[in-house]
Formats: C-alpha cells, structure tokens, sequence
C-alpha cells in the first residue's frame, strides 16, 4: 500500500480488500446480515463506503469478512481521525473569523468565576455580555481609541448591564484582547487564544450544562 494518507483511509481500505477478496457490496452485505436483515446491512456498509468509520463492532465485522490485517486498519483509523481533527480544526477557525467579521469591534464581559446566569443558555451569551463598539473608533490613535473605549465600558456597567461582570475584553482583532476592569481603567493587553463557551440551566435546582453555540477567543493570563 502507498503511504500517502488518502491511501490510509478506512474507505479506501475497505474497498481495497474488497477487490483483493473477490467480494462486491451485495456480497459483503449477505455475509453481514447473516441471513438477518440484508436491506439494513447494505445501508451500513454503503456508510461505511462514503464517508468512512470510526472504532465500532460493525467495522470489526466488516474487518473480520475481509480479513483485513489488523495493523493495516490500526493505520487507516489513526490517519482518518487526524484528518478530522485537522478538519474540525479548521472549520472551528473559519467559524472564528466568520464571528469576528459578523460581531466587528466589541466589547466582551467577563462573568465572575463559576457564575453563569441561566438564562444566558437560553437568551444568548452575545445578549447578555457584548458591547458593539463603532467601527470610527479604529481610526483614532491607539491612546484616545482606548479611552474612549474605557468610557463606554464604565457606561456600559453602571448604566446598562445585564449580569454581574468583572469588567470587559475589547477585542478589535483576532489576535488580542484589551482589558478593562468595570470603571473604565485599562488593565493591559493580551495575546488571544481560542477556548469554548459552556453555559447551563437550571431544571428544578440541577444545573444542566449546554452548548451555546458560540466560541469566546480567551486572554492568555500570564502576559500583561
């Protein structure tokens, strides 16, 4: 076999041994179905073809009827969850970018640590914690862009808040963060770097966690 990852892939393998067996797919279905039901055997198997498999007892199956070498699919299944890692990676950077361009210059705030208000799983995390900050304010040089941001951060807290906050992250870029404690006063700046936001809801007193849907680009603490 060739050692270009495509070549590794658990489909490409399967196929593989497919021909080196002499067994097509209707073939490798009856002997999957075992005289069961064939119509759902061949569904999986045509799964399996077109997009590819993780670890699972019907893969084992299918590796066992093909008597593919053990070694060879220990490969193939590395290089294709490497491959998805890379993927997701990438389409969760795309995602970024896309929220950044949607959200433009803001203000991020900062919830106290392990408080996370209920409704924010429902409502939206941008609802509750975003400031929109106006795009003329990247015109002006950094020292008056920052006071100025200082001021509708310390507006913002005593005036419109809609949770406790420890103060705000601006974010004008990717690539770093800006931030303010609630009375407007800059802190110092950071390099940003990706982490996920989880939020919960409470069901009768138990917290239940979700997904909001939504990546916040963290401050990395060690830097000033």
């Amino acid at each position: 076999m060739s050692h270009d990852p495509k070549d590794h892939l658990v489909p490409t393998l399967v196929r593989e041994y497919m021909e080196r067996r002499g067994i097509d797919r209707r073939a490798l279905g009856e002997r999957l179905a075992a005289g069961g039901n064939l119509t759902k055997a061949l569904r999986r198997v045509d799964r399996l073809l077109r997009s590819g498999g993780s670890r699972s007892a019907f893969l084992e199956r299918v590796v066992a009827v093909l008597e593919i070498p053990p070694s060879e699919l220990e490969v193939a299944l590395e290089v294709q969850e490497e491959i998805d890692l890379v993927r997701s990676c990438e389409a969760d950077q795309r995602r970024i970018e896309m929220t950044m361009e949607r959200r433009g210059p803001h203000l991020w705030g900062r919830l106290p640590e392990n408080y996370n208000p209920g409704l924010m799983s429902i409502v939206g995390p941008e609802f509750w914690l975003m400031v929109r900050v106006p795009h003329d304010l990247l015109e002006l040089p950094d020292y008056e862009q920052l006071q100025e941001v200082g001021r509708i951060a310390r507006d913002h807290y005593q005036n419109h808040r809609r949770c406790r906050l420890d103060g705000y992250d601006y974010r004008r870029c990717l690539n770093e963060v800006f931030r303010f404690d609630p009375d407007g006063n800059l802190l110092g700046r950071f390099d940003s770097v990706l982490s996920g936001w989880n939020s919960y809801i409470r069901i009768k007193g138990r917290k239940v966690d979700t997904t909001a849907g939504l990546f916040s680009l963290a401050p990395e603490e060690d830097e000033g």
